[in-house]
């Protein structure tokens, strides 16, 4: 009997840190699962502090694809205070049992994931470990996300767990910006959803390798087969809509990705209705891709995008990321910033900029008009020069993004 409540059954699992035993609430009469950190991890601080977070991630959340925690507390073993959570009792099993599956029935099993994952994004906690082992499908269909145990809320500054060097994960699911030990987000989950979708469809994960560390290095270096390419059958319809998903979830750098898990489980629900998703409507559709040169005074440097709708009708080229989720007409004007570019891509985004006498900051222009964002620019002293692409929300002629991002410092007069 474990607190004076509950009665502990048998053994249902065993993972990394702790062992799950069915069990029998005896003041309400309800079978549940209890989650008990194992006696060898119990003394270590680090253990210890993962499975109280667990809990208390798990305790804020509230939605029927996350399994519910009911209580936490601590039972005395071996002379020591072990640690034990209370846990919704769940009869299935994981998605390492299932598939592969047709792309429809896949989608409508990671629809739930993807909006769980919504709901643990909106209340500040990033998962940073969905895997298959942790997403459940019940005896009844539902699906059941769990085990936030190296979930980490946004807003915590001071757990030992959330240092930016450590890589937390599971290798053939960690995101590149995980693998580089930067600091996790929402879209660090949507590239490992991303993959557990890859490994749902055509049956392998999208990398192996021997160590994980090798698996890592390639989430960081390599891309990945399309998935059309593993599933024979598909139409070429079905074959461009499971690439675009998968491969935009799976984009290396995260500004390319779905940016929110809720415009993800929306293309999941699409696929799963069979379907067009946005991400293949946009790579079918025409827009346009024209370049104008404002400055070639630096052709050796390296050029960063900056992006503004125009009204364009020519035929597009195709970009080097053929996934990029766009559809209405834009333009993008480039910056001459010399290494500035391959910086930011291989960073991911990542580290502080040194600011110095030398160097002028990137102005706030997103949602300005062109001629508006262009002026200031010039004032701010940097060298332009203008291409035209097709995004999704933004006014014709007005400016979507900035690569390096808006308030970047880099060399005055690139």
């Amino acid at each position: 009997m474990i607190a004076s409540r509950y009665e502990l059954g048998d053994s249902i699992g065993t993972g990394g840190m702790s062992d799950v035993y069915q069990a029998k609430d005896t003041i309400l009469g309800r079978e549940v699962a209890i989650k008990i950190l194992r006696n060898d991890l119990a003394r270590d601080d680090g253990f210890r502090e993962r499975f109280k977070k667990e809990a208390q991630n798990s305790a804020q959340l509230n939605h029927p694809a996350i399994v519910s925690v009911y209580d936490t507390g601590t039972i005395s073993r071996d002379g020591m205070d072990v640690p034990y959570i209370v846990m919704e009792l769940v009869h299935g099993k994981t998605l390492r049992d299932v598939g592969p599956l047709p792309v429809r029935e896949a989608a409508k099993i990671m629809q739930p994931v993807a909006q769980a994952l919504a709901t643990s994004h909106a209340a500040g906690i990033v998962h940073r470990d969905i895997k298959p082992a942790n997403i459940m499908i019940t005896n009844t269909g539902d699906v059941k996300v769990m085990d936030f145990g190296i979930a980490h809320a946004t807003t915590d500054t001071t757990s030992a767990m959330t240092q930016t060097s450590a890589v937390i994960g599971t290798a053939q699911y960690l995101s590149p910006e995980q693998a580089r030990g930067k600091v996790a987000d929402g879209r660090s989950d949507i590239y490992a959803t991303g993959c557990v979708f890859y490994e749902l469809v055509p049956g392998p994960p999208p990398f192996e390798g021997e160590t994980p560390f090798s698996v890592a290095y390639q989430h960081v270096t390599e891309d990945p087969a399309a998935p059309s390419t593993l599933v024979p059958e598909l139409s070429p319809n079905e074959a461009l809509a499971l690439d675009a998903v998968t491969l935009t979830a799976m984009a290396k750098n995260p500004h390319d990705r779905y940016q929110s898990a809720a415009e993800l489980a929306e293309e999941f629900g699409t696929l799963a209705r069979g379907g067009t998703p946005l991400a293949a409507r946009s790579y079918a559709e025409p827009g346009s891709h024209e370049v104008a040169d404002v400055d070639d005074a630096e052709p050796a440097a390296a050029e960063a995008p900056v992006v503004a709708e125009s009204e364009s009708d020519e035929e597009p080229e195709k970009t080097s990321n053929p996934w990029r989720w766009i559809v209405a007409v834009l333009a993008v004007i480039f910056l001459a910033l010399g290494g500035v570019f391959a910086y930011n891509y291989f960073d991911l985004g990542g580290g502080d900029q040194k600011q110095t006498s030398q160097s002028v900051a990137i102005p706030q222009i997103a949602n300005l008009p062109k001629e508006e964002a262009l002026a200031k620019l010039e004032s701010a002293g940097l060298k332009t020069t203008v291409v035209e692409e097709t995004s999704p929300s933004v006014e014709k002629n007005h400016i979507i993004r900035t690569s390096p991002a808006e308030n970047s410092r880099v060399p005055a007069g690139t």
